[in-house]
């Protein structure tokens, strides 16, 4: 379960698990991003709280998506943001926790992780197709590009969590535009 507080231009967010709180932190300001100040995983121990949760399935709200298809018509195309699962965890941790640390001293766990998102993100994938959205626009990988990491870290953190997700909608008669 999820409680939010604000205020004086911070917003806190606390996810109860079974073993104990995550909570974050963000800066907000009125037409601006929010920026996280402290993120849900700081160490290896707020994984374990995550992956403690059950699996639902997810809430999926297209009342957006479906205004956006009756204004749009015929005259151009409406996707679905679909995350990466590498993004998940990626927003979730500071990025140089995430980036420069967790995937290196912790794969095994951040692979755990990446397991427990796809089983999500797969869900959501057809709960979408099943209401008629063929076109997704899939982000996050890019927390692993070449700059970031090695290609061995793509080939291990991204390709085999991002193909069933393009497989899936593929084979629902979709389309996946591929951020970077």
């Amino acid at each position: 379960a999820l409680s939010v507080t604000q205020g004086d231009g911070m917003r806190t967010e606390v996810i109860r698990t079974p073993n104990g709180p995550l909570t974050r932190t963000l800066s907000v300001e009125a037409e601006m991003m929010d920026w996280a100040t402290v993120h849900f995983f700081g160490c290896a121990d707020d994984v374990g709280k995550a992956l403690s949760l059950p699996l639902d399935p997810p809430e999926v709200d297209l009342s957006e998506y479906d205004a956006w298809e009756r204004r749009i018509g015929d005259e151009g195309i409406v996707g679905v943001h679909l995350f990466d699962p590498l993004c998940c965890p990626g927003l979730w941790f500071s990025p140089e926790e995430y980036l420069i640390h967790a995937c290196v001293t912790h794969t095994e766990l951040v692979e755990e992780l990446l397991v427990r998102v796809l089983e999500n993100m797969v869900s959501f994938v057809q709960i979408c197709l099943d209401r008629g959205v063929r076109h997704f626009l899939m982000a996050g990988a890019e927390l692993a590009c070449q700059t970031l990491m090695g290609p061995k870290w793509f080939s291990r953190l991204v390709t085999p969590y991002d193909a069933p997700l393009v497989d899936q909608v593929r084979e629902g008669g979709g389309y996946v535009w591929y951020h970077c």
